[in-house]
């Protein structure tokens, strides 16, 4: 919540914000959860994207950097199927590109429980501040203390350009989303590189995000309601990689083809509330007390 009396309305849904978990005396808006539709509309940016959603004019909001991609033979990652497949000993890479400051002791404790439970695993973290060799000594020894050998995780820091960005996705065979505050952009990308993404809900919309996205495409048996639940639906994708790669072989196309990149469906929605909105203020007026009280001073 913003906590200001300023602002009258917050856009969710139901699965960011449950309505038997949420608990709206918490808010200083009023919910106004978008169902069908997820809580917020993502646009890769990518060419594939455009070709499935053109605006009029057949031009993207960022058409000259596509533009560039193309004059430079720059093209979207493809799909690939998981790279434990052709690693030696079909080692299984887990990771996350989210930033380290979510690394919570939870966090670290169930992923540690992961890597203890499949032996011929490893983690792959990808953050900025990893660029310092004191940061990966320090986020290494968080999964030292919980027996595991800091040879299993591999840290890199920020990879650019976009395109080389979202490719470094390929190296991942599951995306591990964290709590008690979740990904969001990198959850996206995760998801439209096709790799499966398990999250954790919680009693928070941060915590939630990753349920919206993945209930949105249709995946919710990679939602979580406990840690331990968490753990288990890792690791039992890292035994039974042939579901891995089945799952791996659609989110993509899920992915386009949901309300999650529906933008023109989600901005109609959302015109459609604000005309609520407007109908609700103009039936009933604030008084000038109250008008006074949301008005800034000049």
């Amino acid at each position: 919540t913003t906590g200001l009396p300023t602002i009258d309305y917050r856009f969710t849904d139901s699965y960011a914000d449950p309505p038997d978990v949420t608990r709206d005396e918490h808010y200083s808006e009023k919910l106004v959860r978008l169902d069908p539709y997820c809580f917020l509309s993502f646009n890769p940016d990518t060419e594939l994207f455009y070709e499935r959603h053109t605006n009029p004019g057949g031009h993207g909001p960022d058409a000259a950097r596509i533009a560039y991609d193309k004059e430079h033979s720059i093209t979207p990652p493809p799909v690939v199927g998981p790279p434990c497949f052709h690693t030696a000993g079909n080692v299984i890479t887990l990771g996350t590109f989210n930033s380290i400051s979510k690394l919570s002791a939870g966090v670290c404790l169930a992923w540690a429980n992961i890597l203890k439970e499949v032996p011929n695993s490893r983690i792959l973290l990808k953050s900025k501040p990893l660029n310092c060799p004191r940061v990966q000594k320090d986020i290494k020894a968080l999964f030292t203390q919980h027996g595991v050998s800091e040879d299993r995780i591999f840290c890199f820091t920020v990879i650019g350009p976009h395109n080389s960005h979202l490719a470094a996705y390929n190296e991942m065979d599951i995306a591990l989303d964290c709590w008690p505050y979740a990904g969001t952009a990198t959850s996206c990308e995760a998801l439209y590189m096709s790799v499966p993404m398990v999250t954790l809900t919680g009693d928070m919309h941060c915590t939630n995000v990753g349920a919206s996205l993945l209930h949105t495409l249709g995946l919710d048996e990679l939602i979580a309601k406990t840690p331990e639940e968490y753990v288990k639906i890792v690791v039992d994708l890292c035994k039974n990689k042939e579901k891995m790669a089945a799952i791996r072989a659609t989110v993509r196309e899920k992915m386009l083809h949901s309300k999650l990149c529906d933008g023109d469906g989600y901005t109609k929605n959302v015109e459609q509330k604000y005309q609520q909105f407007w109908e609700n203020f103009c039936d009933n007026p604030p008084s000038e007390s109250k008008l006074a009280e949301t008005t800034p001073a000049p």
